[in-house]
């Protein structure tokens, strides 16, 4: 390895005011960060003031931290594969993530599909429906982290993201 530079990584700098009013959040520490980083679930100003609850309020989020959250596991017969909330680095040795988002550690927790059933056939899935809102904006997006690993890449499988 060589010739490593780290370019843009450090954090906002503190400013009396930001440029774009309209635009930028003004954080505790000062710093000016966009308004579409807030309520990311990223400490994208230094001091987490970009994901309080008061900047959040009406955003929709779950950290599957205490439960399952507003999402709902759906479980049809004849499917044996279906989503399970773990921490660490799951269940299944050397194939979960190696940290959790919300914590950026191995104590926090996350879905997961339990590779040990097997390699699923084309026709076998898992559900796990989200909660019901409706999108009266042109701001309304989903934002999530994934990780997609098995023990043979030929088995990874497809996650897919349906809107109904």
């Amino acid at each position: 390895m060589d010739d490593v530079d780290f370019l843009g990584c450090g954090l906002p700098t503190a400013q009396d005011a930001c440029e774009d009013p309209e635009g930028d959040f003004h954080c505790v520490n000062r710093a000016c960060i966009s308004r579409d980083a807030l309520c990311d679930l990223t400490d994208d100003c230094g001091d987490a003031s970009d994901e309080v609850w008061e900047q959040c309020e009406g955003n929709s989020a779950s950290t599957f931290e205490e439960d399952n959250g507003d999402f709902t596991i759906i479980e049809e017969e004849g499917k044996p594969i279906k989503w399970a909330r773990a921490t660490g680095r799951g269940v299944n040795r050397g194939t979960g993530p190696a940290f959790d988002h919300t914590h950026f550690g191995q104590h926090g927790h996350f879905m997961y599909l339990d590779s040990n059933l097997g390699d699923p056939t084309p026709d076998e899935y898992a559900i796990l429906r989200g909660p019901d809102f409706s999108s009266d904006s042109d701001g309304c997006s989903l934002t999530f982290y994934y990780h997609l690993y098995a023990h043979s890449n030929e088995h990874v499988g497809t996650l897919k993201v349906f809107s109904m």
